[in-house]
């Protein structure tokens, strides 16, 4: 692994909020190994104490410039792989990391698994890659077949989720039709579910779609699809069985007693999930962490921070040990124990300047490591770590009011 000092500038740490946001780089950080600084990021993930993310020069889709993954905890930055890196088991250099679609990479300890995209004689090479140790592997790329597939090569292959040496991810190929989810181990390629895999506890369907997957404990939890506008939340167990929690049979928690229409961006950790539902009259971020079913926010829920106001947008959801964080109407937020708590606001002050919105990677939050990525009102942004505290330190910040001492908006 390779460490670049990124900018001669200490990291920032936001003295306004309750606990530490460090910036990890901005778009006042130099690209490592260059003298052009960062303009636009990929959403960042988090591991134990570090940052992922994927960052370029430009703002403009325009492979070849200065580009890459990295990580990092406040200071140094680490190439994880950029465009002087060749990409393994294929043809030149990595010539760009998904800007467009913002993929965030996941992280596994010291181990980073990303999607890197390369010139090719007929379309984009596009893979998935492992880097540990001084070793980048590549997993799977659009030459590689699909299992169970009609011979075909995957065409998209949307970002992966890594734990030790396993890894899952959503892909599918161009030509015939196949999709699935699919999960890589010990050098091996295997489906977990494909449009082929009967649906559990839907008699004589199959899945036509799938959303996203999440990978905890050697166990994989996704958002499968199937006719008639039927979704559900489903997750592995022995021997390749899969089992049903939650689908659109079931009634949403805090509703009006109407069903769940639509359920998908699934997180899991330690036999828990959380995702986003929605309802013929509620939607909103939903957990079984009690050990039943119930929601954490949803459309009316008050925005802690902001008074007066309400949520009424969701965004991506991750969930570790008994916190749920997610982003809705432009913020960050994570709920523990029944309480909602704001991690950033639309309007607080951070770094010298006003957040105008935030967002996050489907593995943005792991252990007390929340990565964020924060846009702000003069047109800047930057990737910032934040550290979200334990139950005790919460309780005390919230009694003493210092979870409310923002600039509002």
């Amino acid at each position: 692994m390779r460490f670049v000092i990124a900018s001669l500038s200490l990291p920032a740490v936001a003295l306004a909020q309750p606990f530490p946001i460090v910036r990890i780089a901005d778009t006042s950080t130099l690209v490592p190994g260059t003298s052009t600084h960062f303009k636009l990021f990929n959403y960042p993930s988090a591991g134990q104490g570090v940052v992922g993310f994927s960052g370029t020069s430009s703002t403009i889709l325009n492979p070849g410039i200065p580009a890459g993954t990295y990580r990092g905890s406040g200071g140094a930055l680490s190439i994880i792989a950029d465009t002087t890196t060749p990409i393994p088991s294929g043809t030149g250099n990595f010539t760009q990391f998904a800007p467009g679609e913002r993929f965030g990479p996941s992280l596994s300890g010291p181990d980073t698994a990303f999607v890197g995209d390369g010139a090719g004689t007929s379309f984009i090479q596009r893979g998935i890659y492992v880097h540990s140790g001084a070793t980048l592997t590549r997993i799977v790329d659009r030459a590689t077949p699909v299992p169970h597939g009609a011979g075909g090569a995957f065409f998209n292959i949307l970002p992966p989720t890594l734990e030790a040496s396993h890894l899952a991810f959503v892909g599918w190929e161009s030509n015939n039709g196949q999709r699935g989810v699919y999960q890589w181990s010990a050098g091996s390629l295997s489906s977990v579910a494909d449009k082929s895999t009967p649906i559990p506890g839907q008699s004589g369907t199959v899945f036509t779609d799938f959303g996203d997957c999440a990978l905890s404990d050697g166990v994989i939890a996704f958002s499968g699809f199937g006719p008639g506008g039927y979704s559900g939340i489903f997750r592995t167990g022995p021997g390749g069985s899969l089992t049903r929690l939650y689908d659109t049979n079931m009634v949403v928690p805090g509703g009006n007693g109407g069903s769940f229409a639509a359920l998908g961006r699934v997180t899991h950790d330690h036999g828990r999930v959380a995702f986003f539902g929605t309802g013929g009259d509620q939607n909103g971020i939903y957990t079984d962490l009690p050990g039943s079913l119930t929601f954490a926010a949803h459309l009316g829920t008050p925005i802690p921070g902001r008074p007066g106001l309400t949520f009424s947008s969701f965004g991506r959801v991750d969930l570790s040990g008994d916190i749920v964080a997610f982003i809705a109407d432009d913020g960050a937020y994570f709920w523990q124990d029944g309480a909602l708590h704001p991690v950033l606001n639309p309007g607080d002050p951070l770094d010298g300047r006003i957040v105008d919105l935030v967002n996050m990677s489907k593995d943005g939050f792991e252990g007390s490591t929340l990565a964020l990525h924060v846009e702000f009102t003069n047109g800047s942004s930057g990737i910032y770590m934040a550290t979200i505290p334990g139950p005790g330190v919460v309780v005390s910040l919230a009694a003493a009011g210092l979870f409310f001492a923002r600039r509002r908006r």
